[in-house]
């Protein structure tokens, strides 16, 4: 169909379907669904459906999150393009673990002109903040449970054992 009408891009999409899904479905082949994918982008590169699939197939089917990233970053700029791929970049970037990559995509989001981006951006880099807090209170307590064998009841605990120090008004 695609060598018939090369602009048809929904054969493009649903034989990536097809290609991926495992049978009884499909084939189970997804690097051959992804490079039909990318013949679509070749052949209609403003499309960015094209470019959003080709993306989560990379994610989903390849575990290629790099690649799934860079594909959703540059289909945002295109013609037609909703605001939400930057977005969705920045959520599988995190899914990823690329943490620093992820924050970089929603600082550049948080000066949108849209407000509603950019709400979300500032939301978003709040919970990567917390996010990085949890982890460093996770180490920490990891940290407390090698030394004494055994997880602190309290705060108090980690700062008495001096795995942390901290101003306990807060936590009172």
């Amino acid at each position: 169909v695609v060598t018939l009408d090369p602009r048809f891009a929904v054969s493009y999409q649903l034989g990536a379907v097809f290609l991926a899904e495992p049978p009884p479905v499909g084939l189970n082949r997804p690097e051959t669904a992804v490079r039909l994918l990318e013949r679509g982008i070749g052949a209609i590169p403003d499309n960015w459906f094209l470019h959003r699939d080709a993306a989560l197939f990379r994610f989903e089917y390849l575990g290629d999150s790099a690649g799934a990233v860079a594909r959703l970053r540059a289909s945002a700029s295109l013609p037609g393009a909703p605001a939400w791929l930057s977005s969705l970049s920045a959520d599988l970037a995190t899914k990823a673990g690329n943490v620093d990559g992820a924050r970089e995509i929603w600082r550049s989001l948080a000066s949108s002109d849209l407000q509603f981006v950019r709400e979300n951006a500032q939301r978003s880099l709040m919970r990567l903040d917390a996010l990085a807090l949890v982890a460093a209170a996770q180490k920490v307590v990891d940290r407390y449970r090698e030394q004494t064998g055994s997880v602190p009841a309290a705060w108090r605990d980690l700062v008495a054992a001096g795995q942390l120090e901290v101003e306990l008004k807060l936590l009172a």
